[in-house]
């Protein structure tokens, strides 16, 4: 991830990137920056597998999956919004005596 989201040479995916005072990203940047990498997603094989199984089978088991997908995401986003929270307090992630920081 290049561009306007790199702080000190490290990406947002990348612990430093906030140390470094990297912002962070909106929830709908980070989709944006996942869609243009092409990532289809971690289930990505799963779901391809399912798509080819008969009815009603697959119409059941994509459903289970979205639902399970779902639950995931909203579990995430809280505590990405948490952790957000804390980075805007200035919460400390690593260990300021720590030598080798």
């Amino acid at each position: 991830m290049t561009g306007t989201f790199e702080s000190m040479g490290y990406g947002p995916c990348h612990p430093w990137y906030y140390h470094t005072g990297g912002k962070p990203l909106y929830p709908k940047q980070i989709k944006q920056q996942v869609i243009a990498t092409g990532y289809r997603g971690y289930l990505a094989e799963e779901i391809g597998r399912i798509d080819q199984s008969a009815e009603p089978k697959r119409t059941h088991e994509l459903r289970a999956i979205k639902a399970t997908a779902l639950s995931g995401l909203k579990r995430d986003l809280s505590r990405y919004r948490e952790v957000v929270c804390e980075l805007h307090q200035g919460e400390v992630f690593y260990d300021k005596d720590d030598p080798y920081l």
